[in-house]
């Protein structure tokens, strides 16, 4: 049947059907009329068709077609008519074509003009980009709106023709299309190019869909992503994923793929060419401790971490150490590569180092690709240890690593969220992938220490003095970037429960930057009602503690996502408290043990004159826990039992009894 036959027999069965669908085009009429029949799923709207179809072009160019078929089932699915297009700017990528239709339930058709498309950069005070989000939005779609998208962009992408897809989606996808191939015209010959399509977590996900794989992928109805689920590990751990990659070896300025070694050779001789060769920062100290903790402090002090994304021009290679060190600014990649710089120009031998922290894991078998990776930090190879904790044992030699992108770690410990992960150093000859093990990293920890009188209304004066290792409370970042005016916002907003009524001054704050001591903050406090009296009874507030910990998952709901809880921080609290009354604690002690923490507690009274003196500790260490698919449920019930025991303390450890 020729093109105008199909097109004759979707009008007729939009006729016939209780929807007239001939004002889209013909590839959303026949999505549309596919599911005509079909049970409507409860949620927020309804993904109908998902397609994208790539070609590779030639020259690490790749063309992608995408089409997007949604019907709005109630008023909180009106956001499926935004449409977005992240391109990488410059000359890298454009779009070639942008459509949209928005089929109205009256029947009256809204179609996509330029007045509702805006492109914008996305650089900010934080990050550098080349990239381009485009924005589209089909005007007045309503619930029983039928919406759809077509687009086409051209994509040369820095690391090679790869590209990643996470399949799910807030609402559910009737049929998810994915098609690649290589497009051969007068000037291209892709014979020696190769297609590969991976696919990653599709169990326990897509169990009851329908799957049909090869060069290219179908998928049909495809389940809707968790809703309010906390505690879940990185989305690319767990979630279905699709990666295509076409191998071009006519490709040489992208990183290869044959082996891990080539590929972390790759980058090493890149990286080589960025080094200075001599010292930028005037350094003369030839002792390896010495120097390298005289670059690791002036690089905290001179340097400021500004994410740079991928550009087309730099691709994943570093700025050169000595334009680092002029503009005073750069990514991890950039400072990176500015330390082994000047590492290696005190003469000791030094390679970047590529990670995966946040977003995910790298694994030494996953398949060698760029998208292991994003984060990039030093290793310097010692002859002899330093006695550091970062310093780590290999059949290659003892490597010492060091993460330039925290101001808050000291040189020979690396920040919390690189434990238990592999990373591979780039070094001349290969790669060499290490362990990081819990020992090597910094552990969050804070001291917090009330000292406070009351008054017969229940009206509290107190001193807090905050301290922390690393950013454990998140104050060091907030007065490093944000100043007094932003630190003290920061802590009524976080861990100061203080009425309009009251007072809060900052005492005094210690320099951010000397990251080998604790970063302390002294505060004096006025409460109105700082010791609440209800009765015979009377309850501090419970000022400087972390809150407790919220609900992970909603009633009555099974759980999806495996448990993944990571925070390995330790809290110590002291408060002395001078009340006007004699009073007894309700709790004088408490243990707390459950798999995500360590709580000890105690209260302690004594007389003072009329009235008595109070004294609290509160010593908590906090665990590392994961609950995979079989064990979520019973993970879920240790979260809610130990909320529930943290949640109790909280109430009864800050209450005391008024005696006569």
């Amino acid at each position: 049947m020729g093109t105008r036959g199909i097109c004759l027999l979707l009008a007729l069965t939009s006729m016939l059907s209780a929807e007239d669908f001939h004002k889209l085009p013909a590839w959303a009429q026949a999505a549309a009329l596919e599911v005509l029949n079909k049970p409507i799923p409860d949620a927020d709207a309804w993904v109908v068709l998902e397609q994208t179809e790539m070609a590779y072009i030639g020259g690490g160019e790749v063309r992608t077609k995408h089409l997007r078929v949604v019907k709005i089932l109630t008023e909180r699915g009106v956001n499926e008519a935004g449409y977005i297009l992240r391109g990488l700017g410059g000359k890298a990528s454009r779009i070639n074509r942008l459509k949209g239709w928005n089929l109205r339930p009256d029947g009256e058709l809204v179609k996509l003009d330029n007045d509702h498309v805006l492109s914008s950069g996305t650089s900010d005070a934080t990050s550098v980009s080349t990239t381009v989000a485009t924005l589209a939005v089909l005007p007045r779609a309503t619930k029983g709106s039928w919406v759809a998208f077509e687009s086409e962009e051209t994509t040369k992408f820095p690391g090679g023709p790869l590209s990643r897809f996470q399949i799910l989606e807030e609402n559910p996808i009737h049929r998810f299309l994915l098609l690649a191939a290589k497009k051969e015209g007068w000037f291209s010959e892709l014979k020696q190019v190769s297609l590969q399509l991976e696919a990653f977590h599709f169990k326990p996900w897509l169990k009851d869909a329908e799957i049909q794989s090869g060069p290219s992928l179908q998928i049909l109805d495809l389940p809707a992503l968790p809703k309010d689920e906390g505690a879940q590990p990185p989305s690319e751990d767990v979630l279905p994923e699709v990666m295509v990659r076409f191998e071009d070896p006519e490709l040489k300025d992208v990183p290869p793929t044959k082996s891990w070694d080539v590929f972390a050779r790759y980058f090493h001789d890149s990286y080589k060419t960025r080094y200075s060769g001599k010292s930028e920062i005037g350094l003369l100290e030839k002792d390896p401790e010495m120097g390298l903790l005289a670059i690791h402090r002036w690089m905290t002090r001179g340097l400021i971490y500004r994410q740079v994304y991928l550009s087309p021009e730099r691709g994943w290679t570093p700025e050169r150490a000595a334009e680092t060190i002029r503009k005073r600014y750069g990514d991890c990649k950039d400072l990176a590569s500015c330390f082994v710089s000047e590492a290696r120009a005190m003469g000791l031998k030094a390679y970047p180092v590529l990670c995966k922290i946040q977003e995910g894991t790298a694994h030494s078998s996953d398949c060698v690709s760029v998208a292991s990776f994003n984060h990039v930090i030093a290793a310097v190879q010692l002859e002899k240890s330093l006695g550091l904790p970062a310093e780590i044992e290999t059949p290659k030699g003892r490597f010492l690593l060091v993460d330039l992108t925290s101001r808050s770690t000291p040189l020979g410990l690396l920040p919390s969220g690189h434990r238990n992960r592999e990373v591979l150093i780039c070094q001349e000859a290969g790669g060499l992938w290490v362990h990081i093990p819990i020992s090597a990293v910094q552990q969050p920890t804070c001291n917090v220490r009330l000292d406070g009188r009351v008054d017969g209304p229940g009206r509290l004066e107190a001193t807090l003095r905050f301290q922390e290792q690393g950013d454990a409370l998140g104050l060091r970042s907030t007065y490093l970037g944000q100043g007094a005016q932003g630190l003290r916002e920061f802590l009524l907003r976080n861990y100061l429960d203080l009425p309009l009524t009251g007072a809060l001054d900052l005492v005094q704050v210690g320099d951010p930057l000397e990251i080998e001591k604790p970063f302390e903050v002294q505060l004096r406090l006025n409460h109105p009602d700082g010791f609440h009296l209800q009765g015979q009874e009377g309850i501090l507030v419970s000022w400087g503690l972390p809150g407790t910990p919220g609900p992970i998952q909603k009633p009555g709901r099974p759980r999806q996502f495996p448990i993944l809880i990571e925070d390995i921080s330790r809290c110590d609290y002291e408060a002395t408290l001078h009340l006007p009354w004699p009073v007894t604690p309700v709790v004088t002690a408490k243990k707390i043990d459950t798999p995500v923490r360590m709580i000890d507690w105690s209260a302690a009274e004594a007389r003072e004159g009329a009235g008595s003196v109070v004294h609290l500790t509160f010593r908590e260490q906090k665990h590392d826990a994961y609950f995979d698919y079989p064990d979520r449920e019973h993970g879920l019930g240790v979260w809610k039992n130990d909320r529930l025991q943290v949640r109790e303390l909280y109430r009864e450890g800050f209450a005391f009894k008024l005696l006569k």
